[in-house]
């Protein structure tokens, strides 16, 4: 995660660590999700071009969780960002940030919040992130395919 690291080496046992996971996961409730800017640009040779030799780089962080342990509330922001290209030349670009709210996150420490943000406000946030780009992609007259299923392999 950028901008964001842990204060204090956690020294509990990795079943541990699961558990408070785990609990957080069952316990959180989503509260919203809310775009908060979002910028995409196409070039003229874009539209229309068939994109018949192209490429398409996706990428996202978390960039800040705030916790706050007495309430059990969580805020964070998620970037997302995709470059299409065709052969070396830039065709079209998408980068979103989207603020991520939970409550009802109770015994937990800011680590375990962290960690449940990365592997979970993403995959909550990418649907989306993949339906705006087809939205813009589509007023743009880009016409790349749609983005791919997202597919992650969690940390725990």
């Amino acid at each position: 995660m950028r901008g964001v690291t842990a204060d204090v080496v956690d020294p509990a046992s990795g079943e541990e660590k699961r558990n408070r996971y785990n609990r957080i996961a069952r316990e959180a409730n989503l509260v919203s999700i809310v775009l908060e800017s979002v910028n995409f640009k196409t070039t003229p040779s874009g539209v229309n071009s068939g994109l018949k030799n192209f490429n398409r780089s996706i990428n996202s962080d978390v960039s800040e969780v705030t916790f706050n342990p007495e309430s059990g509330l969580c805020v964070s922001k998620v970037n997302w960002s995709v470059l299409v290209k065709e052969k070396n030349k830039k065709i079209s670009s998408c980068n979103a940030t989207y603020v991520v709210i939970y409550d009802k996150i109770v015994n937990a420490d800011q680590g375990t919040v962290e960690l449940f943000v990365e592997n979970v406000a993403r995959v909550s946030t990418y649907a989306y992130f993949r339906a705006l780009f087809a939205q813009l992609d589509w007023a743009g007259l880009s016409g790349s395919p749609p983005l791919p299923v997202f597919r992650s392999n969690p940390k725990v």
